[in-house]
């Protein structure tokens, strides 16, 4: 399992990334064509309108080649990553000025 309190990948998670990868490039052709992303979605049993896969596609697509490389891939991950540690580090940063753990801040 991925450890998204850094943003940075470990080797071996870069490694469990590329053979996730290589399992649903069905064609092996090095990228990731929508309908093996389509197929991904499934196994995983994520329930998504056909519009909200296309649209995650798009997103990691940066290229715009109508293919997802591993490169992409990672691209997006640590993106994903780097907001998350942001996030948890706003979250840490209220938790420290809020000093009665009431969820709320006064400007006293």
């Amino acid at each position: 399992m991925m450890d998204f309190s850094t943003n940075a990948l470990t080797t071996e998670e870069e490694e469990e990334m590329k053979h996730f990868f290589t399992t649903y490039d069905v064609d092996e052709n090095g990228m990731l064509e929508l309908d093996e992303l389509q197929k991904m979605f499934a196994n995983f049993n994520v329930i998504a309108l056909k519009e909200d896969i296309k649209a995650f596609f798009e997103r990691v697509d940066t290229d715009r080649d109508g293919t997802v490389d591993f490169d992409e891939l990672m691209q997006y991950i640590e993106e994903i990553m780097a907001e998350k540690s942001t996030s948890d580090e706003v979250v840490d940063a209220f938790n420290l000025i809020d000093e009665d753990g009431s969820g709320e801040v006064s400007h006293e």
